[in-house]
């Protein structure tokens, strides 16, 4: 909501763990791990879009509102 709020649009990240997808449920597969790591990724990452015409200052107003959120953490 930070970066929204600064008019800089995130998506979701299109991603995940194929043993949770409802394709791979069922079948016999093997798994190395708790995928808790993946699974975290998947739940919280975003994408921040990018372009070529983006320009010097697109990148600074992003690096600024990056700043500011983390300044408070």
């Amino acid at each position: 909501m930070h970066l929204e709020n600064q008019g800089i649009e995130t998506r979701a990240m299109m991603m995940g763990c194929l043993p949770d997808q409802p394709a791979f449920r069922h079948l016999t597969h093997r798994v190395h791990g708790d995928l808790s790591l993946s699974r975290t990724l998947r739940d919280r990452a975003f994408f921040i879009g990018c372009h070529p015409a983006l320009e010097d200052g697109h990148i600074s107003n992003l690096n600024a509102a990056l700043n500011s959120f983390y300044a408070n953490y």
